[in-house]
């Protein structure tokens, strides 16, 4: 075993039922890592050219990194696809358990094609894999599903799906420890194609480590570092931006018609903590503990217990809504989860169909009796299940608000609000226009996390003084870090808080396995990583970076008055400038140097 690494990376094929290993070279591990990295590598070899999503040929790579499980803020692990909602290289990552789980049970990674002709999940202990019968299994909720595995098999750690998945629900997800998502794309509905109900592990492989001493020197140094910084989120987990978000105009409200929610206090962090906690979680062995659990004892929306909600939970559920029910976005946060779909893309769907309904666009024939006007807390709460089951009007929600616009009429397609067919996170681009070009600049559709740009424009303040479209450099930069932060795994939450510089996590890869790489090199290897998503992309006929029509032709009021529409011309600016930072061509297309040894020909082949 080489130091960070089980050395084990595993093929299953459902249809067929064999177990094979996956020869990952030490240059793979030193180019890709882990995680993302070497997901995107691994699609990027396996999937066929043009492969339908929900197809056996399709590749789901579980994959944890050299950071997981060593307790460096890394119980993280990956699941790289083809996504069913994009088309696109979707990769996203969970914390919890799983990931630690996964490489104590002797593995690196786990590439699964193939279809099962009954439903099944696998059993991966000490290196080696069982496929077991999950007829028992299927139908049930993540929380159901993940009691009866424990029942079965005593102390593991499960990845699982739930009605979502099952259902093929095109932003389904893959959940670990109940609340803990693989949460945008469809990766879900890619493992509920495949009829693969969950993944189990278990194992008490130890993991190597070059230089102990040195390597949990630094891992507890920047830990008291994160926690020290990151005290009031760790109290009350990423909500304790809401507020923040709302005072500068960027909290997305009433489908993305305003910047800002008048009765933000109803639903913020603090009420919550005040009126419904129970107690803090975190992900294994993490000191900052930045999830909570919750209650609501009684009523229409109550919850025996739950993790979260969180930012992004309170911005789909609430603002974006118009629902100041607090109680309904901790029993809609609570059903996304046992549904087993992702959460973001369901808020943002069902205040899509809202903003249609008092558009006069939907009435309540097409909504099966449902009046879905904004703050209709009810109405709201019950749409997961439908989405989930695809029930009536849920059947067409389930496939992503882009479909569904583009099915119910063209004034219906000019209110979607996706970069790429996925539906935009809780950031308005109108009042923060650096972050709303990440979004679109995101290789996996809309996301916030593959830059993390609020960070800069919002909490740092960066482009107060100046135009970010002149500093693409700052963006690539940040988007590369993510991308190997990704690829470690390691949990941003704990990375952006504290001293995990590119520096430290240098010293940290080279303690944990001896890899002589400078920070120079880290940063080439996040730049590898996004160049050939950007490839498979571009291979794939997906080469558009842009942002919803809306965002160039509406206003929207917020707490400065009224902010004014994007300008069009200074966006393309913005496109041509990261462009050439990227070292890209006009086209967007990485130029021949930025190939790192990929054939040209791979692109048209």
């Amino acid at each position: 075993m080489s130091y960070g690494y089980m050395d084990k990376f595993l093929k299953v094929d459902l249809t067929s039922g064999e177990t094979s290993e996956l020869p990952i070279s030490k240059e793979w591990k030193m180019h890709y890592l882990g995680g993302r990295g070497m997901g995107i590598r691994l699609l990027w070899e396996y999937a066929p050219k043009g492969v339908d999503p929900l197809a056996p040929e399709n590749p789901l790579i579980f994959m944890a990194g050299p950071y997981t499980g060593t307790g460096v803020f890394s119980a993280f692990y990956n699941v790289t696809t083809r996504s069913p909602l994009t088309g696109t290289a979707a990769s996203a990552h969970s914390g919890g358990t799983f990931g630690t789980a996964l490489k104590r049970a002797g593995l690196d990674g786990l590439m699964v094609v193939g279809q099962s002709e009954k439903p099944v999940y696998l059993l991966i202990d000490s290196g080696k894999v069982k496929i077991c019968d999950a007829s028992s299994l299927w139908g049930k909720d993540v929380q159901q599903t993940e009691l009866m595995i424990k029942e079965k098999h005593g102390k593991v750690s499960s990845a699982v799906i739930g009605p979502g998945g099952e259902n093929l629900v095109k932003f389904g997800c893959i959940m670990n420890d109940t609340f803990r998502a693989i949460g945008r794309g469809g990766a879900g509905a890619v493992m509920g194609s495949k009829k693969l109900k969950a993944v189990v592990a278990r194992g008490k492989e130890k993991i190597g480590i070059a230089d102990r001493d040195r390597f949990m020197a630094l891992s507890r140094k920047g830990g008291k570092a994160s926690l020290d910084v990151g005290k009031f989120f760790g109290m009350y987990g990423t909500g304790a931006a809401f507020g923040v978000f709302n005072q500068k105009g960027s909290l997305p409200s009433y489908h993305f018609r305003k910047g800002y929610y008048d009765e933000w206090e109803k639903i913020s962090a603090e009420a919550l903590k005040k009126n419904y906690f129970v107690r803090d979680q975190g992900c294994f062995n993490c000191p900052l503990k930045c999830a909570n659990i919750h209650t609501v004892k009684s009523g229409p929306f109550a919850v025996e217990e739950t993790e979260g909600p969180e930012y992004e939970t309170m911005m789909a559920f609430g603002s974006l809504c118009g629902n100041s029910n607090l109680e309904a976005i901790i029993k809609a946060s609570h059903m996304v989860n046992l549904m087993g779909i992702d959460l973001i893309s369901a808020g943002v769907t069902i205040a899509f169909a809202m903003d249609l309904f008092e558009m006069g666009l939907l009435n309540e024939k097409d909504t099966d009796g449902l009046t879905l006007t904004f703050g209709n807390a009810e109405a709201m709460v019950e749409m997961i299940t439908r989405i989930a089951y695809r029930q009536g009007f849920g059947d067409l929600l389930a496939e992503g608000s882009l479909i569904a616009g583009k099915k119910i009429g063209p004034a219906a397609e000019e209110r979607v609000m996706h970069c790429l067919g996925q539906e935009l996170p809780g950031y308005e681009p109108r009042r923060i226009p650096a972050t709303g070009f990440s979004l679109s600049s995101s290789n996996r559709g809309a996301c916030h996390v593959r830059a993390c740009f609020y960070v800069n424009e919002i909490f740092n303040d960066e482009f107060k003084d100046r135009d970010f479209a002149e500093h693409m450099e700052i963006m690539t930069e940040k988007e590369d870090l993510m991308a190997l932060v990704d690829s470690l795994v390691m949990c941003k939450f704990g990375q952006r808080n504290g001293q995990f510089t590119p520096y430290v996590c240098t010293e940290l890869l080279e303690a944990l396995t001896g890899f002589e790489l400078d920070t120079t090199d880290l940063f080439h290897i996040g730049e590898r990583i996004y160049n050939l998503e950007r490839l498979y992309n571009v291979r794939e006929g997906i080469e558009e970076i842009t942002l919803p029509k809306r965002v160039f032709t509406e206003s929207i009021e917020d707490t400065m008055g009224t902010t004014p529409p994007l300008d069009a011309n200074h966006y393309e600016k913005a496109k041509k400038n990261y462009f050439t930072a990227r070292l890209w061509d006009e086209n967007g297309h990485p130029k021949p140097e930025k190939l790192d040894g990929l054939s040209l020909m791979d692109l048209v082949s």
